[in-house]
């Protein structure tokens, strides 16, 4: 995956050389017991005690919530976005595509999986937020090209959470993002997507460290244990466990930032995709 222009420039510059302390005072946080932090996240989800978290837990299907479309703050911040990417600043000229960026705990066509307690996770400065909220802002991209911010196609407007009914006993959730496709700046592309001959996204995130999700060892390019063979591999791998029962070894990524959500013909989860395409004049709710 290419790294933004603005990210590679940023990450010159002498204030970053506190990473390192940064990074072991988050896996310190993450690593703290629910009794050190009062509540942990899982539970916190599940008592609905995190603020906005719930928000649309009980819509059934989520690619079909029109919720995101109400209480937006775009019109204080899109014309200034559109600056930065080129796009737009009226929301008249954009597509709403309502779609799953991320689920949680299920590793994708990569081998990577991202828990639930780090897209809950309240990230530090300069994020700010928590990790599935940080997607909103973020630019629309075509399969992946984000080096370039002036060539992006849209913005996401906005994030949430929800959980996933039906599966998973309870444990699963999914970050949704309500991605504005400009329909002038990339009208073919903006079309095709309006026909529905294209209607399949792929989030794009920068990742600090991964871990075996069978073993919960740290992996890293120097270093993995037995069940991976390499972070920069697809692993997947089954594993028989001690009562006979199999498991899949794969990656779990820890510290996200994430950067884009692109349109794809392949995404790297197949229940990436969404029909639920709109104009922005027939998708706002009538008062």
């Amino acid at each position: 995956m290419r790294l933004p222009k603005a990210y590679l420039e940023a990450s010159s510059r002498s204030e970053l050389k506190s990473r390192a302390k940064d990074l072991a005072d988050y896996r310190k946080l993450v690593a703290s017991s629910p009794q050190d932090q009062g509540l942990g996240i899982e539970q916190a989800l599940d008592t609905n005690v995190v603020d906005n978290v719930s928000h649309g837990e009980e819509v059934t299907d989520a690619e079909k919530d029109k919720s995101l479309l109400t209480a937006l703050d775009y019109e204080t911040w899109l014309p200034f976005a559109a600056k930065v990417y080129h796009i737009s600043p009226d929301i008249n000229d954009f597509l709403l595509v309502n779609t799953l960026v991320a689920p949680s705990e299920i590793p994708n066509r990569n081998g990577i999986a991202f828990p639930t307690s780090e897209l809950a996770r309240f990230l530090p400065p300069p994020t700010n937020r928590m990790a599935y909220k940080a997607w909103s802002g973020c630019p629309v991209c075509y399969e992946h090209s984000n080096d370039n911010l002036e060539e992006s196609y849209g913005v996401i407007l906005d994030t949430s959470f929800h959980k996933v009914q039906g599966y998973g006993n309870g444990k699963l959730w999914k970050v949704m993002g309500l991605l504005a496709i400009d329909k002038n700046k990339n009208p073919d592309i903006a079309q095709k997507i309006l026909n529905r001959e294209i209607n399949t996204y792929s989030m794009g995130a920068l990742v600090d460290t991964f871990s075996c999700g069978y073993c919960g060892v740290e992996c890293t390019s120097q270093r993995c244990c037995s069940h991976i063979t390499s972070i920069k591999d697809v692993n997947w791998k089954m594993q028989k466990d001690w009562d006979g029962s199999n498991h899949l070894s794969f990656l779990n990524a820890h510290s996200l930032q994430p950067i884009e959500c692109s349109i794809v013909q392949d995404p790297a989860w197949c229940s990436a995709l969404s029909d639920e395409v709109q104009e922005f004049a027939t998708a706002t709710p009538k008062t």
